[in-house]
């Protein structure tokens, strides 16, 4: 600390140490070094006693003692070093001190010289009681364990990053970066040297603490982290947390990790992020009511969309009477060209039948039967030996009856059922039995075979 010149009775304080030379509080901790001339009136001053007299804020006042430091013979100068007691600290405010040079003889001062008072200033300051308490960090310990500064977002911040010097982001003006509603949209880009105080700030995880515009805090891992040999840049990624309300973001920078001294926490001063006013869409706007202009126009634009509609299904329907007109000529044409074909089938089925009537007469005349309805005669298709029986009832000789139907064949005679798929035949004297040496009837199939 340079030197206060003492000029004749004057104590020149320069005026940048008027409110930089002691604290409330302070003890003994700072020497002021006092220069003055040597004689004064031609009294030696070195051989005097030297003391500073002062008054503290409270308006107490006591006497200091000072010691004589150098003496410059040459130019007749000395200086002396006085260190501020605790008494003149007590409290911050105005404080003045004074030199005396003095001579005491059997107890009584018989020369005093003294200076005009000087004035300067105790800082203010605070008293310590011994309760202050560490902050609860389980918050960010829990963070710590959880993250890491490996996560990577497809983002990709094509702006300087913003610098971290010492505690201080060197933020520039962070206006229209982010509007309020965003979300994971926009990242923002820090730089910071690697090394603070020998300890490496890459080895402690790195996050970001805010307090958004609603009053809400909450810490941001970092993401796409680039650690150089000096350097670490990492960005910020805002999510809608941060963006829950246009406003000002309060933000710092913070390096946590565990360490055998125990909990590690680095933090800068805290800076400003503006998020922009957004537009909150509720979907809650009513419908409009129409206007009779708007009504009639919707109406003629309905019904110009149903004569539409109509129209379509006219021309639909003509298409499709179109195409059974085209179907009804090619069908006539298919019945024209297959009628002939089929009266010559029809010509020789009625020859096939007529072929087989000599052995159903001779079937009849053997069994002595008279057949009461039925039992039509149809060729099988293709044809075959064999033809097609309908079902029918016959008499017997001595008036019994059979009756042959879709499913059985019964003999009046003993009121016995048959199966269809049975093969039967009829003897001269009426009775039913299973061999024939001639002719036989297969009900199975409706056939009459020859043997």
């Amino acid at each position: 600390m340079q030197e206060i010149q003492i000029i004749n009775r004057t104590i020149n304080i320069p005026p940048e140490l008027k409110e930089n030379i002691v604290v409330e509080g302070d003890s003994n901790s700072q020497i002021l070094t006092f220069s003055i001339n040597r004689y004064f009136d031609g009294v030696d001053l070195t051989t005097k006693t030297i003391q500073v007299a002062y008054q503290n804020a409270l308006g107490q006042s006591q006497y200091s003692d000072a010691y004589l430091k150098a003496i410059d013979a040459e130019n007749d100068t000395f200086t002396f070093d006085w260190t501020l007691p605790s008494g003149i600290a007590i409290k911050d405010g105005e404080v003045q001190i004074s030199v005396e040079f003095s001579e005491t003889v059997n107890g009584v001062k018989t020369y005093i010289w003294k200076t005009k008072p000087a004035t300067f200033y105790v800082e203010d300051s605070f008293p310590v009681f011994g309760n202050a308490q560490s902050p609860d960090y389980t918050l960010a310990k829990n963070f710590v364990d959880n993250n890491n500064n490996l996560s990577v977002s497809q983002l990709n911040d094509t702006d300087e990053p913003i610098l971290i010097e010492g505690r201080e982001i060197l933020v520039p003006s962070l206006i229209d970066v982010v509007v309020e509603g965003d979300n994971k949209s926009q990242i923002i880009s820090f730089k910071m040297d690697r090394y603070f105080k020998n300890v490496d700030r890459s080895t402690k995880v790195i996050s970001v603490a805010y307090t958004n515009a609603l009053g809400q805090s909450e810490r941001s891992p970092i993401y796409n982290a680039v650690v150089t040999e000096d350097y670490i840049i990492f960005g910020w990624v805002i999510d809608g947390k941060v963006a829950a309300k246009e406003g000002i973001v309060n933000f710092y920078i913070e390096c946590q990790g565990n360490t055998d001294e125990g909990f590690y926490c680095w933090k800068t001063k805290p800076a400003q992020l503006m998020i922009s006013k957004g537009l909150k869409v509720t979907g809650s706007i009513p419908d409009p009511t129409p206007s009779w202009y708007q009504i009639a126009e919707q109406n003629i634009k309905e019904d110009l969309e149903t004569a539409k509609s109509y129209a379509e299904q006219a021309e639909e329907s003509a298409n499709e009477a179109n195409n059974i007109k085209d179907e009804v000529i090619q069908l006539k044409e298919s019945i024209e060209t297959a009628e002939p074909e089929r009266q010559a089938a029809e010509q020789e089925r009625r020859e096939y039948i007529n072929s087989l009537r000599p052995y159903l007469d001779t079937f009849i005349e053997t069994i002595g039967i008279g057949l009461e309805y039925g039992g039509e005669i149809t060729p099988t298709d293709p044809p075959s030996l064999s033809v097609n029986v309908a079902a029918c009832v016959a008499h017997m000789p001595d008036g019994q009856t059979f009756n042959i139907d879709a499913q059985q064949l019964i003999a009046s005679a003993n009121n016995t059922s048959y199966q269809r798929t049975d093969i039967f035949y009829v003897s001269s004297s009426g009775e039913l039995s299973i061999s024939l040496e001639h002719i036989q009837i297969s009900l199975d199939q409706g056939l009459i075979q020859s043997q």
